[in-house]
């Protein structure tokens, strides 16, 4: 039986990266900028994308620097690799512009029906994304922080080590809780699990009391799903909410 979602494979602003589609559908369509998480890669986060393909979105996975075919690191769970953790999340911002451009170009992506998506790490991008540009019209975070310099000084407080000096003035200046008037009131779902011991919920829980007054107009575009006693995973009740997000916020008709 022919599946009814095709993947591709392909160069998108000089990026690696795989294109998730519906099979047999030509031209415009919603499109979403799927970010894969730390130590990760494109193909490993095909399930959410090959769900969104099927309600008739266009997915874009890309490569994130360090990962995948963009120089993987040797390690991604010692100390010593921790500092590429910014340094990837705050490329991969800068660089959704550029993707999102090429997509348009391409004849893919509908400039006025585009969307982001990240998993863990990801999720930090796809917020950082949201609070940098005006074009993604709603965003989805599994696992993810918008909370960039309080989850490294969490971090840091963790492993009993010092924050490098510089760090969280540069993080503050990206970092989407700062920046949450810019995002709202563009729809914005956060979905984690309640017992995450990777990226702690209390990030999550944070931005949404933060960003609450910036929604108070339209509070039904705000929202942190806990799934109870769940650690770092992504689950099908994660993934349905987050198709029926898109669906609803970014509908494909």
């Amino acid at each position: 039986m022919e599946r009814l979602v095709l993947t591709e494979r392909c160069t998108v602003a000089g990026i690696p990266a795989l294109h998730v589609r519906p099979r047999g559908h030509e031209g415009r369509a919603p499109t979403i900028l799927f970010f894969h998480g730390w130590s990760s890669r494109k193909e490993l986060v095909l399930v959410p994308a090959e769900v969104l393909a099927i309600e008739g979105y266009r997915v874009i996975i890309p490569d994130s620097i360090n990962h995948g075919e963009r120089g993987a690191l040797p390690v991604y769970d010692d100390k010593s690799a921790y500092h590429h953790f910014y340094e990837t999340i705050l490329q991969t911002v800068s660089e959704a512009g550029p993707l999102a451009e090429a997509a348009v170009a391409a004849g893919w992506a509908d400039p006025d029906r585009m969307g982001v998506l990240g998993n863990s790490m990801g999720g930090f991008i796809a917020a950082g994304v949201m609070a940098r540009y005006d074009w993604p019209k709603a965003a989805v975070l599994f696992n993810g922080c918008p909370c960039y310099a309080w989850v490294d000084e969490f971090y840091h407080r963790a492993t009993g080590t010092p924050v490098p000096a510089g760090r969280l003035e540069r993080l503050r200046s990206h970092d989407p809780e700062g920046l949450v008037a810019r995002i709202a009131p563009r729809p914005f779902l956060m979905l984690h699990g309640s017992a995450d011991q990777v990226v702690p919920i209390e990030g999550a829980r944070r931005f949404l009391e933060l960003a609450r007054p910036h929604y108070a107009a339209l509070p039904d575009r705000l929202a942190l799903v806990e799934q109870d006693r769940l650690n770092h995973y992504v689950t099908m009740f994660m993934v349905e909410k987050m198709r029926d997000w898109f669906c609803r916020y970014l509908p494909c008709s």
